[in-house]
């Protein structure tokens, strides 16, 4: 239809070391039409200083909440650790895991794009996130729009 989307896109950079990375954004329409655009992505150095660690492991939430296609799930760890974050359905199944690795204390964000483990779309509805770490257990709502 000739509309323009914009979308904020996220990445978890955490595991990357510092240096220049070439990725593509792919955009895809209705139509199957895809585009490929090259981003060159730069990973600088950051020093940690103490405030930057979280005094308390939390789920900050989801942005943004309605959402269509992408979200980001964003929370703060306080100690280095294993981390999980699955993705529910309301009936409380499981549709995705979205992490399952150890994480350094700080803050980080993982997208979802409202796809289940098979990779397939899920539909649109309510939602729930839950992060676990060996001493921290929350779940937040968050729903998808299509």
């Amino acid at each position: 239809s000739g509309e323009t989307e914009f979308i904020t896109a996220f990445f978890n950079s955490a595991n990357l070391d510092v240096g220049e990375y070439t990725c593509n954004i792919v955009i895809s329409d209705d139509r199957r039409n895809v585009t490929f655009i090259p981003v060159t992505l730069t990973i600088e150095p950051t020093s940690v200083e103490e405030n930057q660690i979280p005094k308390y492991t939390s789920l900050l939430g989801n942005f943004p909440n309605p959402f269509k296609p992408l979200t980001s799930i964003a929370f703060a760890l306080s100690k280095d650790g294993k981390v999980d974050l699955e993705i529910y359905n309301v009936k409380g199944q499981k549709v995705r895991t979205l992490f399952n690795e150890s994480l350094k204390a700080g803050y980080h964000d993982i997208l979802w794009d409202g796809k289940d483990d098979k990779n397939q779309k899920v539909s649109s509805g309510i939602y729930f996130y839950k992060l676990k770490t060996n001493h921290f257990v929350d779940t937040k709502k968050m729903i998808l729009m299509k």
